[in-house]
């Protein structure tokens, strides 16, 4: 059966990155999108929202969202969960940071009956474009701490473009509030058993909006990250 695709995009003021990203899904995964769930925080500009409607006229697909609980991608994603009606959901942010040519590759991955499509940047064929040396430095120290303390050979255990099938979103009890909620959907289904695939992915520096990520917050994470790994998880269902 060929997957529905329901895909969330969190937005934070981005404008023309936004159409990018857009466009590019239609391109590449056109035949497969059965709904796109912009979730706005409202902080946004007036051009951002000018361009969420403009595309959404465009498209019947998408469905405006403004974020009733901000900041806090968890918010966006519990807010998001709910109206959730397709077979597999995609999380692919605003930015163009994430490759939309590794999209086509985690749909058919997911046809092949893969539970979660994982793109890394650290195996042959990734990698990443524009990270200062101190980024890179810590992003993959975290990667190996994360993979020893969850015993997985998995790769990039924070990254949060993935796709998934749609069953873990009730499947699952979803605890994060801010960005752990990026790693979360990756280390508790791992923990859980589903099954999964790496595939390769470049990763390049956004050209709009600023990220909301630093490094006391990288530190937060792993505290979450601990949680995860030492708590009695089980499927809700």
């Amino acid at each position: 059966m060929q997957p529905k695709v329901s895909i969330m995009i969190p937005i934070w003021s981005e404008v023309d990155s936004l159409k990018v990203v857009v466009d590019g899904l239609y391109e590449r995964i056109g035949d497969y999108i059965h709904e796109i769930f912009f979730i706005v925080a409202p902080q946004s500009s007036a051009a951002c929202f000018n361009m969420c409607q403009r595309l959404a006229s465009e498209h019947p697909e998408i469905q405006v969202m403004i974020q009733k609980v901000c900041p806090g991608l968890g918010h966006a994603y519990k807010q998001v969960f709910p109206h959730v009606t397709g077979t597999h959901m995609l999380v692919i942010d605003a930015d163009d940071e994430m490759d939309l040519d590794t999209v086509p590759k985690m749909v058919a991955a997911a046809e092949q009956g893969y539970d979660l499509v994982l793109p890394t940047r650290w195996m042959p064929g990734g990698g990443v474009k524009g990270y200062d040396t101190m980024t890179y430095i810590l992003n993959r120290g975290f990667q190996t701490i994360f993979r020893l303390v969850f015993l997985t050979p998995a790769r990039d255990l924070t990254y949060g473009f993935k796709l998934f099938n749609t069953r873990l979103i009730n499947e699952v009890d979803w605890w994060g509030e801010w960005h752990e909620i990026a790693m979360e959907t990756t280390l508790k289904p791992l923990k859980l058993g589903y099954k999964y695939i790496e595939i390769p992915t470049w990763w390049k520096a956004r050209t709009q909006g600023v990220s909301k990520i630093n490094t006391l917050k990288r530190m937060r994470y792993v505290k979450f990250a601990l949680r995860i790994r030492f708590a009695n998880i089980k499927k809700r269902i």
